[in-house]
């Protein structure tokens, strides 16, 4: 799935209150994350709602559940970032 996929730490997803049975097998190893080799626990489909003030968006998004230590709790993909048509600006720092 590479960067098409959203990403979501497995404390992250535990805290929605998903657990693995809730998720749906994963096929492959996921690859080097964060440093480290590590595998998918699993996949699910989650609705994720943007906002900035009077505009919003919102769209499912399929995440991989990973057993990791990430700065984030969640990582949009690029598939993501096109289906709600946002403009990442780093020099700004802003979506």
């Amino acid at each position: 799935m590479g960067s098409l996929a959203g990403i979501v730490t497995l404390e992250c997803f535990r805290k929605l209150q998903y657990t693995n049975k809730d998720s749906e097998a994963a096929r492959s190893p996921f690859g080097w994350v964060c440093g480290q080799t590590t595998y998918a626990l699993g996949t699910k489909k989650l609705f994720v709602r943007v906002s900035a003030k009077d505009n919003s968006r919102t769209t499912d998004v399929n995440f991989l559940a990973l057993d990791i230590l990430m700065a984030y709790n969640a990582i949009l993909g690029h598939s993501t970032i096109g289906a709600i048509k946002a403009v990442i600006a780093p020099y700004l720092l802003l979506m």
